[in-house]
């Protein structure tokens, strides 16, 4: 059941008539929105292309309230961002307080009250014919509230550009992921032999697991207050559906580069969205590669199907990986490979470490007598 806010009761009072005046031309008073999305160190710019939903409650001077909008669509509409469908305009007098999220869905939150705002149940992808999971490209937000507005502002001009308008900052509900992989290097010259070894490292899988997709987040505030109090952890609750998706788009893999020659590592298919969540054992990252080997004597070998699973709360040899994807966090995994076995873990850029060496002894005599000749 949706639950809408009225942020006071008392009794409606009649309204004085108004006073005849000059006419103002009502453009100038159509309600209109500044707005920009929350980031880690400074506001950017919204999408121009989003289409956000939004409830407003007027109320007059006498202190009675009344809900004014319900979920309705804002977009940009030339260089403003205002409602789509219908046109508001600024009371003479009084006070608007607006709630506002992105983006517009038909049924809205499944609550808005002036001290909660909740989604419940929800989804951030959807499963596809064959049983795969299909990451999802919508970004959930939620805006701090706006009170007691009575005019176009000016607050966030400079961010997005627009003239005026109520201040709409939007926050991320959702965390973000993607993956970048790379080879620690591809070919080494040792030192003293001058020989060089080379390497292809191709991944022809890299499946992220366990993640889950579903849960509730229930923001709360004071009637007061313009900001939202996310809930414990920055995390969301009653979390399900985990899914497996596979990060690799290509058909024959993924040829890696190498971190040694400075190249740019590979983006894997980003995942994008994900509900906040702490990390377990169940979030995890596997890889499926062949490698490739070409030796200083012309020899080629390859190792097919070489497959290693990540647990992505501490990464491999207990690397200091992050334990949870909170709420407005983009988190970005930089996973290097090293062609070779890998015994020392401190040494991951060269191979120095896993050089074939040899151990030799001989066997001790067996001391025999053969026999005592008399000559």
């Amino acid at each position: 059941m949706k639950k809408y806010l009225i942020l006071c009761a008392s009794a409606l009072l009649a309204l004085a008539a108004c006073s005849k005046v000059a006419p103002v031309a009502e453009s100038q008073h159509e309600i209109g929105f500044q707005v920009a999305s929350y980031a880690t160190k400074a506001n950017v710019a919204i999408p121009d292309d989003t289409v956000f939903g939004t409830y407003s409650w007027y109320t007059n001077e006498a202190g009675t309230t009344v809900a004014q909008m319900t979920n309705e669509k804002v977009g940009k509409r030339g260089a403003e961002w205002k409602t789509i469908e219908n046109t508001y305009y600024w009371p003479k007098t009084g006070s608007i307080d607006f709630i506002s999220y992105s983006p517009w869905v038909s049924g809205g939150p499944t609550e808005i009250t002036a001290t909660s705002l909740k989604f419940t149940a929800y989804k951030v992808g959807e499963v596809d014919a064959n049983g795969g999971f299909t990451a999802n490209g919508v970004d959930l937000m939620y805006a701090d509230k706006a009170l007691k507005q009575k005019e176009n502002g000016t607050e966030y001009t400079r961010i997005s550009g627009v003239a005026s308008g109520v201040p709409t900052l939007f926050h991320h509900a959702l965390a973000n992921i993607s993956f970048k992989i790379q080879a620690n290097f591809l070919e080494w010259t040792d030192e003293q032999t001058q020989s060089k070894t080379t390497w292809k490292v191709t991944v022809k899988s890299a499946k992220l697991g366990g993640a889950y997709t579903q849960g509730d987040l229930a923001l709360t505030s004071t009637a007061a207050a313009t900001t939202w109090t996310k809930p414990t952890g920055d995390v969301w609750t009653n979390l399900a559906a985990p899914v497996e998706f596979e990060l690799i788009s290509a058909a024959d893999g993924v040829a890696l580069t190498s971190k040694a020659k400075n190249e740019t590592p590979t983006d894997l298919s980003e995942f994008g969205y994900v509900i906040p969540q702490q990390l377990g054992d169940a979030q995890t990252l596997t890889l499926v590669m062949d490698i490739e080997t070409t030796q200083p004597n012309n020899v080629t070998f390859t190792q097919p199907n070489v497959t290693r699973v990540v647990k992505l709360n501490t990464g491999k040899n207990g690397n200091n990986a992050i334990g949870v994807w909170k709420m407005n966090q983009k988190i970005v995994y930089t996973i290097l490979v090293k062609p070779t076995f890998g015994s020392d873990p401190a040494n991951a850029d060269d191979p120095t470490d896993d050089v074939i060496t040899f151990d030799p002894a001989v066997v001790d005599w067996e001391v025999i007598d053969g026999a005592t000749i008399q000559l």
